[in-house]
């Protein structure tokens, strides 16, 4: 047994590395990183917070150059400046715009030739108004640099126009109080214009500190204004393989990043698995346990009444319309009878009371598949020689289902089961959405809803490696249950 299970978990690594690689395809690879840092942070988010985000993430990296300058702005060699970024988000930009008018040319190409030549004569002109839209860009762009060095020199010489003239009144002030000691009259009148004076000389030399002040930051601003391809850091892609190291330590950190709330992706996975298993798992359960019975019974009443009833019941159940049989339960048993409540959700023991109804209406939907394949294998193991030569031993109906029919039927149906583990985590979609139930489910439907690639991603993968890890455990009771299988 040991030996049989090693074996089988030496196929693990590989098959986990398939799905991060077919999910890392599926969610990275298909999509540019420029729409992967919109869907994270927005459509209003600016093109700096996008590409810092993109180089946390691993997906963008400076160059030689940008390393270099990103090296001078720490040790402040060169001032940094808050649109470092920007340079990258006008390349991205020019090179969707390329890949547009590409898709224009290649369009064009198929078109019959009196269309085509409409067509080429309206790209020109599209050709024509976005070149004027980015030489008008350039042109605001060197006005403004233009203005703001004009402005800080005008203000330079209006600073020294005003040290000029603080220096005059300053002057004038001193001259007053010559005439008044000169006059040596009125001593009050001495004493006034002597304060008045001084107080004349204070407030000068505070203004042409601050004019001072001001033409030192004028021109630390015209310095920089004129520096600024100097400190433009480069960014360019990482490669692939380097990006899949990234998604790959991502996912054994169990880091999936944040919701676009800036939840924490684990977090909200983690309050959505409670919800879930407490309606599924029991639901489940009670579901296999009554289809099993059902089909035992239908399987030892052959071609009987109670063979037909329970055949046109699962078949019945299995016509209807599921969202249908929830909206009547829904409508008849809460809303009318007030026998459960409509929807809502309440923790610890309070939950009971919200998920009886989802789990019983849960019960009914799987009721007609589960017995009508239980019904199939157990009437198939009926008809076996070893069935035969257990009655013919003298075994009673009883100890020949359960001991001999049920025990061979268990491999079908553990694949059954493996199969539906991972739907006990990634929860119920339709209950779930009905019922308010702030499972995993109802977590899916919001995040396509609201395009939360985090959460769908999380979703997806966990579902993959829990899927994987129950065939693991299919493999492993098939060992159990049938010892041919180890044989094999």
């Amino acid at each position: 047994m040991f030996t049989y299970i090693l074996r089988k978990l030496m196929y693990m690594p590989f098959i986990l590395l398939g799905v991060v690689a077919l999910t890392f395809m599926l969610f990275t690879v298909s999509t540019k990183p420029e729409a992967l840092a919109t869907i994270q942070l927005g459509e209003k988010a600016s093109a700096r917070s996008k590409y810092e985000w993109l180089a946390t993430k691993g997906y963008v990296e400076f160059t030689e150059r940008g390393r270099e300058k990103l090296s001078k702005m720490e040790k402040q060699q060169i001032p940094a400046r808050g649109t470092m970024l920007f340079n990258a988000s006008i390349l991205a930009d020019l090179a969707s715009e390329r890949d547009y008018l590409k898709s224009e040319i290649d369009a064009l190409a198929g078109e019959d030739p009196e269309d085509k030549d409409v067509k080429a004569r309206l790209a020109r002109l599209d050709l024509r108004r976005h070149k004027n839209e980015v030489e008008s860009r350039a042109a605001i762009a060197n006005a403004r640099q233009t203005y703001l060095i004009e402005k800080a020199g005008q203000a330079n010489l209006d600073a020294v126009a005003k040290v000029d003239d603080l220096g005059a009144r300053k002057a004038a002030a001193q001259e007053a109080l010559d005439k008044a000691k000169a006059a040596g009259g009125d001593t009050a009148a001495l004493g006034k214009a002597a304060r008045d004076a001084a107080a004349d000389h204070e407030a000068a030399l505070k203004e042409h500190e601050a004019a001072l002040a001001l033409v030192s930051r004028v021109k630390s601003e015209s310095e920089k204004i004129t520096r600024v391809e100097d400190i433009e850091p480069d960014l360019d892609y990482t490669n692939i393989f380097r990006q899949f190291v990234n998604y790959t330590a991502d996912l054994l950190r169990l880091d999936f990043g944040d919701t676009r709330q800036g939840r924490a992706v684990t977090e909200v996975l983690w309050s959505g698995a409670g919800p879930s298993l407490a309606l599924l798992l029991p639901a489940f359960l009670l579901s296999e346990l009554i289809a099993l019975f059902f089909g035992l019974l239908a399987a030892m009443y052959r071609k009987s009444s109670m063979d037909h009833t329970i055949v046109i019941s699962s078949i019945v159940l299995m016509s209807l319309n599921g969202i249908a049989i929830i909206i009547a339960g829904q409508k008849f048993l809460a809303s009318d009878w007030n026998y459960f409540p409509i929807s809502g959700y309440s923790t610890g023991f309070g939950a009971t009371r919200y998920l009886i109804l989802p789990a019983l209406l849960y019960v009914l939907l799987s009721f007609g598949e589960h017995v009508r394949f239980n019904r199939i294998i157990m009437l198939d193991e009926v008809g076996q020689d070893y069935v035969r030569t257990a009655r013919s031993k003298g075994l009673n109906e009883n100890q020949v289902l359960f001991k001999h029919v049920l025990r061979n039927s268990l491999i079908p149906l553990i694949t059954r089961w493996a199969v539906a583990i991972p739907t006990l985590y990634t929860g119920s979609l339709i209950l779930e959405s009905f019922f308010g139930i702030p499972g995993l489910g109802y977590l899916t439907v919001d995040a396509i809803a609201n395009s939360d690639g985090n959460v769908i991603r999380a979703i997806v993968v966990i579902g993959a490696v829990s899927f994987m890890l129950a065939n693991l455990l299919s493999d492993v009771l098939y060992a159990v249950v049938d010892p041919r299988v180890r044989l094999g």
